[in-house]
């Protein structure tokens, strides 16, 4: 049996399609690269915004144009929450999130009872990438008013962390020069005794000279304990994301988001007091039902003043099924597209010159196809041109605007 698998979404997604392609393989499906030499089209989608499920149901159709006898099995959060447009592929077979690991069973014909054997083991890479993930929990309870995720993925659960201390040690072992952890809410990640920091603490000591990046962070988990742990190991990137959502106290309050924008200025003033020059990028939400004027100059000011190296600027989603759904929306299009307008020329100033403060520092630069990073995630061109996937330490000699420039140190150990 030959299998075309498409993913979208998140890193979790991502994560949880290379689990399922190493599972195929190892059961002896091949893996092609387009739908006219498959058998079945597995589709791992994503439904944090309309436009990801329309993404999603383009590239079905457009699948089963190229190659109608195609068995269709469809999974990820789109299948949980999205019954709808679901119903245009009546002949798919589904999964939910849970029960990814048994779709290598259900493809071959089996029960379907027993999950593939290889769960606790993990992945041993990602492919076509030069980083690779390592998905340390699921699911996610802060029911955020424009969020469906508490729906499509459940409450939150950690993995054991003597797995991914041995994970780890695969990916590191086998020459993935950085490893992102990654979930739903990796910052409230608790197994048993062990939080994120007591991982970090677990994970730093075993993977060599591999980086580790830590993905989103919730605010309330940017914690003394935390800054401290990542302060500790020099292979854990000073690089925090730390999402914002909005500056404006009554818009965070709607939002259902858990902290003001003082406490979330606190948590980034802690970051920097604690890390050394640590790179803080954002996300905001533009066009939430009720801002006005006021709460969108607030989030501006919140912004000016946390000064992100990088800034994800989103335009809201209307989700059916979440609270905010049924929240009146007054603000035209025109108007939010503005504001996000003037949100990215704030961000594109504060990112040239967060930048521009790295000349002269040392870092450690992965060499990836799309561009090199640093540790503080600003890509850099360097020279010599290294090839992909080397690690290199590195001067950064100036900046051509939110991009560094530099120069590979030689005779370093790496």
């Amino acid at each position: 049996m030959r299998f075309l698998l498409l993913t979208f979404g998140c890193k979790s997604n991502q994560y949880e399609s290379q689990f399922l392609r190493e599972s195929l393989v190892s059961r002896g499906l091949e893996e092609v690269e387009t739908a006219l030499l498959a058998d079945v089209l597995i589709v791992n989608t994503c439904a944090v915004t309309g436009r990801a499920g329309s993404t999603c149901r383009s590239a079905i159709r457009r699948s089963l144009r190229e190659n109608p006898q195609l068995q269709l099995m469809l999974t990820g959060c789109a299948v949980e929450v999205e019954e709808e447009w679901l119903a245009a592929f009546p002949q798919a077979l589904r999964e939910g999130n849970a029960r990814k690991p048994f779709i290598p069973d259900r493809l071959l014909g089996k029960s379907g009872e027993t999950p593939a054997a290889s769960v606790k083991a993990g992945v041993t890479g990602l492919k076509n990438h030069t980083r690779v993930f390592l998905k340390i929990q699921d699911g996610c309870d802060q029911h955020c008013a424009y969020c469906l995720i508490p729906r499509a993925r459940g409450e939150p659960s950690s993995r054991d962390p003597d797995d991914l201390v041995r994970e780890a040690a695969v990916l590191a072992g086998n020459g993935y020069p950085e490893i992102v952890l990654t979930g739903i809410n990796i910052g409230f990640y608790r197994f048993q005794a062990v939080g994120l920091a007591s991982l970090l603490d677990r994970l730093a000591p075993c993977i060599g000279s591999t980086r580790l990046r830590l993905g989103s962070v919730e605010p309330a988990a940017v914690t003394e304990e935390l800054l401290l742990a990542i302060k500790r190991h020099p292979a854990v990137c000073h690089h925090l994301h730390i999402p914002l959502q909005s500056g404006d106290p009554r818009i965070l309050q709607a939002m259902r988001r858990r902290y003001s924008p003082e406490e979330f200025l606190e948590k980034v003033a802690l970051s920097r007091e604690i890390l050394d020059h640590p790179a803080i990028t954002s996300d905001v939400i533009v066009g939430f039902p009720g801002e006005d004027g006021d709460a969108f100059q607030n989030t501006r000011e919140v912004c000016r003043q946390a000064a992100f190296s990088r800034l994800h600027v989103f335009h809201y989603s209307r989700r059916p099924g979440t609270p905010a759904a049924d929240l009146p929306t007054t603000t035209p299009t025109d108007v939010i597209s503005k504001w996000k307008r003037l949100l990215l020329l704030q961000a594109a100033r504060q990112a040239e010159q967060y930048a521009a403060s790295q000349t002269g520092r040392e870092e450690r630069v992965v060499a990836e196809v799309s561009g090199s990073r640093t540790d503080r995630y600003l890509l850099a061109d360097i020279e010599p041109l290294p090839r992909p996937g080397a690690i290199l330490r590195t001067r950064i000699t100036g900046s051509r605007g939110a991009r560094v420039t530099g120069v590979v140190i030689p005779d370093q150990k790496q």
